[in-house]
């Protein structure tokens, strides 16, 4: 096990003009908060994801996360869905 430290915001996660995921926003809001300072980020955390996008979106989410942080920072992801089967699903997700 390892300690959580510091500051870890969960992300907004930007969206287009036809509800897609803003890729490039959330790349920008990535450097953004770790040029701010923070020890972690928290990926599909806590802003209603888990109705809001399939499960496609959230792996993209995911993968554009990991790429843009690039080890800067720990990065956390959030595994929440309406049924406990897709729950199980993104977090074998997460783990990969």
């Amino acid at each position: 096990m390892f300690e959580i430290k510091g500051v870890v915001p969960p992300l907004i996660t930007p969206m287009d003009e036809n509800e897609k995921l803003d890729t490039k926003a959330l790349r920008n809001l990535i450097d953004y908060v770790i040029e701010g300072g923070v020890h972690g980020v928290f990926v599909l955390g806590s802003t209603g994801e888990f109705y809001g996008l399939d499960v496609e979106e959230k792996v993209k989410a995911v993968e554009v996360t990991m790429e843009q942080v690039n080890g800067r920072v720990p990065v956390y992801v959030g595994a929440s869905a309406i049924t406990t089967k897709e729950c199980v699903k993104l977090a074998k997700l997460a783990k990969q």
